[in-house]
């Protein structure tokens, strides 16, 4: 049942493995840092169907530590966008 498809909404996983979200407090001013493009890389690339991001504070207010991921400003939105599509583009060639 593990490795069966899965359908939610539009997108079908193409297994039930999900690498659930954690704080890593490497951020960058609230953008994702080097460090995050090679540890979410390296965990995509497990054969899981999704990686869930760690926690990311939508306010300032709502940060736990300094060094937390953000998405409060149009820099934290184009940063970590720049995130996903790099993501994206390693995971076409994957699969």
């Amino acid at each position: 049942m593990i490795f069966k498809n899965l359908k939610i909404n539009n997108i079908i996983l193409k297994n039930r493995i999900v690498i659930s979200p954690m704080c890593q407090y490497s951020s960058k001013n609230g953008s994702p840092s080097k460090w995050h493009y090679q540890h979410l890389e390296n965990l995509s690339s497990t054969g899981s169907s999704m990686v869930l991001f760690e926690s990311t504070a939508v306010e300032k207010s709502g940060k736990i530590s300094e060094a937390d991921m953000c998405l409060y400003n149009a820099t934290h939105e184009k940063n970590l966008k720049k995130l996903v599509k790099f993501l994206k583009s390693k995971n076409d060639r994957r699969y």
